[in-house]
């Protein structure tokens, strides 16, 4: 309580970072949350100072929302003024409007199959446990919650079931960093067993192969629009994959805040477990002062088209992919044929490079490399047949082997450890294209001795 009057006292000016929307939103939501503490047994001085201070901010935020970056920003400068406009008194009769806004974002920013338009599915969990409370607080005040809040959080919770690894954490794709497996465990609580995991995640470009032990999360759309696409990363085509409880093959992930250093590194192609043509990542980065201001850091664009089929034949998953990240450069498309067995016990795939119609020789030869990178707790060394042994965290080994590309053992990074980046161990299979060209390889899980 200390506190928030100190900081009231030196805040006098509404104006720099303790003023942003979202940072005015999410204050809100906390001081309410802890109105009890802040309030209770309070001479009539400090009561006054604390409820004319929430009452200013609720002004302000109400002239300033629309002014918050769009995605999460403005979701939650929202999702504060709703909740004020329901909690502080005298601010009832503008509850409608702020209602109506935030029923128009929801629908703007939740996509039909429950994903978020920055495609980052971390950061529905943190709007589902925004949004719950926002319904009891309208129930609290003998409302009616908006029919519309209740739907989105369901959508939202069987999306974040669907990006589900076998270790019970988030496929790390378009922003997802070191996550709470205490957190998400909590928000996916509330699905009480209703929910179940699509095949497909169409509108927000994700796949998911699971047979038997084995999960296969796949990235299989184009990058957001540029002003929520500052956290977006050049993985089309790439994977995750867990067997049982273990992660096998896992992206770089992004960055946590004290080691954006990396954010570059981590958001290349090479980061993630697919093709990388002459040594460039499959998206563009755009280079743009002003819009890097006010997405805060640089977006990216391309590729502009990728095109997915997940099937079923005679129990075996097929996911066939294709983009044209590569395509105004160096005219060629990525196209990658994955089968999962129907027991998960072995994945096959296929690799090809080649230009979208007819023929193509290219002046000169590019080089290209498909990465696959291990989770830290993986280890892996040279086995029989030129290929090599993968061992997980509970022993469980399996054969990789590949047909058309040398096969390394090579360094990698793990940018989502809370620690910081993780040194981890990546198999590339590295060659050159003339115009056309195609890998396969195959990973076979070993039976127990």
């Amino acid at each position: 309580r200390q506190l928030v009057l100190e900081w009231i006292a030196i805040q006098r000016t509404p104006r720099g970072v303790a003023f942003e929307p979202a940072v005015i939103g999410r204050r809100l939501m906390s001081w309410i949350a802890q109105a009890n503490m802040l309030l209770e047994g309070t001479d009539a001085k400090t009561y006054t100072t604390i409820m004319s201070s929430l009452g200013e901010q609720v002004v302000t935020l109400n002239a300033t929302w629309r002014n918050a970056p769009d995605g999460v920003p403005r979701m939650v400068s929202l999702i504060g003024l709703v909740l004020a406009d329901l909690a502080v008194s005298g601010h009832d009769r503008q509850i409608k409007d702020a209602e109506n806004a935030l029923i128009d974002e929801l629908r703007r920013q939740i996509l039909d199959d429950g994903g978020h338009v920055s495609r980052n599915a971390s950061v529905l969990a943190d709007l589902v446990l925004d949004l719950l409370p926002l319904s009891q607080c309208f129930q609290a005040r003998g409302r009616k919650p908006p029919q519309e809040i209740a739907g989105f959080v369901k959508k939202a919770l069987a999306f974040l079931r669907f990006m589900r690894m076998g270790d019970g954490m988030l496929a790390r794709f378009n922003g997802v960093s070191a996550g709470s497996p205490a957190t998400l465990a909590t928000v996916l609580g509330y699905c009480d067993g209703e929910l179940e995991a699509v095949a497909a995640a169409e509108s927000s470009g994700y796949a998911r192969m699971e047979r038997g032990p084995a999960v296969i999360i796949a990235d299989v759309g184009s990058p957001p629009s540029l002003e929520i696409a500052a956290e977006a990363q050049a993985g089309a085509l790439s994977f995750e994959m867990s067997f049982n409880a273990c992660l096998l093959f896992v992206n770089g992930g992004y960055p946590g805040p004290a080691d954006h250093d990396w954010d570059g590194a981590a958001r290349a192609t090479a980061s993630h477990n697919t093709l990388c043509l002459a040594e460039s990542s499959s998206s563009r980065l755009v280079r743009h002062e002003k819009l890097e201001t006010i997405v805060g850091g640089l977006p990216i664009r391309g590729p502009d088209l990728v095109a997915s089929k997940l099937s079923d034949e005679n129990g075996v998953a097929v996911l066939a992919a294709s983009h044209d990240g590569y395509l105004k450069r160096y005219g060629l498309m990525h196209s990658r044929r994955m089968l999962l067995s129907a027991d998960g016990m072995t994945l096959e795939g296929l690799d090809r490079l080649e230009p979208p119609s007819g023929r193509l020789r290219l002046k000169a030869d590019l080089p290209f490399s498909v990465h696959f990178h291990l989770h830290p707790d993986c280890k892996c060394t040279r086995g029989g047949d030129a290929g090599v042994t993968i061992t997980a965290r509970d022993g469980q080994q399996f054969a990789f082997a590949a047909d058309g590309a040398a096969l390394t053992i090579e360094e990698s990074l793990y940018f989502v450890d809370s620690a910081g980046p993780r040194p981890s161990l990546q198999i590339v299979l590295r060659a050159a294209t003339f115009g056309e060209s195609e890998v396969r390889w195959r990973l076979a899980a070993k039976a127990p001795d």
